[in-house]
C-alpha cells in the first residue's frame, strides 16, 4: 500500500477561482420547458398526494432534454412506491434550482412545508430534507430565512465532506483519534490548531446557527430545528468527538 504524497505545488486549488466555479455552476441553470403542465392547483389538497403512491409506467419514450417531462422521467424511478407528495416535492426542488422558477412552484413548495412539515420530516430521508433546505437558501421569503438556511447548508455540506475524507483514515465515525499523536503545526490560513480543551468554537458555532434558525418563518423553522436536533443527537459528528475529547482531558463544564 502506497502512502499519498504531497502533489507539486499549485497556487490555486481551482484555477481561475470564482470565475471558474461560476462557469461550472452556470451550465445547469437553464429553465425547464413545460413546467406548468406538472404543477397542481395552488390550493390543491395534499392528502391524496400523501396517500397515493408513485407508479412507473414502463417503456415510455424518453422526453426531450431541458423539459420538465424529461426531469420527471429521470427522477420518478427513485420514488416508485413512495407517496406522490415526495415526487412533487422533488419536482419543485428541481424547478427551483434553475433560472427564473415560476412563483407558483415556489409558493407551492413554501405551502407544503408550512402546512405539512410534520409529515414531511417523518417521511422524507435526509437527502431530500437537505435539498429542501437548499431551496430555502436560494428562495426563502426573508433575509433571515435565506441566511439561516445557507448557514445550515454550508455546515451540513462541510460535515459530509470532511467526514467522508476521514473514513480514509480507517477510523469509524465514532472512533477518536489518538490525542497524543497529533502534529504540532499550523492549519488552514496559517491558523493555530484549535485548543480542544479550552476552546468553545464548536458550541458557539452551533448556538449561532440555532439562534438564527429560531427566528425563521413558519415554513422553514421546523425543518431547521429538526436538522439541528438530529446533528446534536448524532454520535458520528465532529461535535460529539470534540465533546468526548474534552471529557477525556478533564473538562467538566460541558
Amino acid at each position: 500500500m502506497t502512502t499519498p504524497t504531497e502533489p507539486p505545488y499549485e497556487e490555486e486549488t481551482y484555477k481561475g477561482g470564482l470565475a471558474y466555479l461560476r462557469r461550472k455552476y452556470a451550465t445547469r441553470l437553464f429553465p425547464f420547458k413545460g413546467v406548468e403542465e406538472f404543477l397542481p392547483a395552488p390550493d390543491c389538497d395534499f392528502t391524496p398526494l400523501q396517500e397515493q403512491t408513485v407508479v412507473i409506467e414502463k417503456d415510455l419514450p424518453r422526453p426531450p432534454n431541458q423539459t420538465m417531462a424529461r426531469k420527471v422521467y429521470d427522477i420518478s424511478p427513485e420514488f416508485e412506491g413512495q407517496p406522490e407528495m415526495h415526487l412533487l416535492h422533488a419536482m419543485l426542488i428541481a424547478i427551483s434550482r434553475h433560472n427564473d422558477p415560476p412563483q407558483e412552484a415556489l409558493n407551492l413548495f413554501f405551502r407544503m412545508w408550512e402546512e405539512e412539515h410534520v409529515w414531511m420530516m417523518e417521511t422524507l430521508n435526509s437527502r431530500w430534507k437537505i435539498s429542501a433546505l437548499k431551496t430555502f437558501a436560494d428562495h426563502g421569503k426573508t433575509d433571515v430565512d435565506r441566511n439561516a438556511a445557507s448557514m445550515l447548508v454550508i455546515l451540513i455540506s462541510m460535515m459530509q465532506l470532511y467526514e467522508s475524507e476521514r473514513l480514509w483514515s480507517g477510523k469509524r465515525p465514532i472512533q477518536l483519534f489518538n490525542w497524543h499523536k497529533r502534529r504540532q503545526q499550523k492549519v488552514v490560513l496559517g491558523l493555530n490548531p484549535y485548543p480542544v480543551r479550552s476552546g468553545d468554537m464548536e458550541r458557539n458555532l452551533l448556538m449561532w446557527i440555532w439562534e438564527t434558525a429560531d427566528k425563521t418563518s413558519p415554513d422553514l423553522k421546523p425543518l431547521c430545528i429538526h436538522l439541528l436536533t438530529l446533528i446534536n443527537r448524532d454520535r458520528r459528528t465532529l461535535f460529539r468527538r470534540i465533546r468526548r475529547h474534552k471529557l477525556d482531558l478533564g473538562e467538566t463544564d460541558i
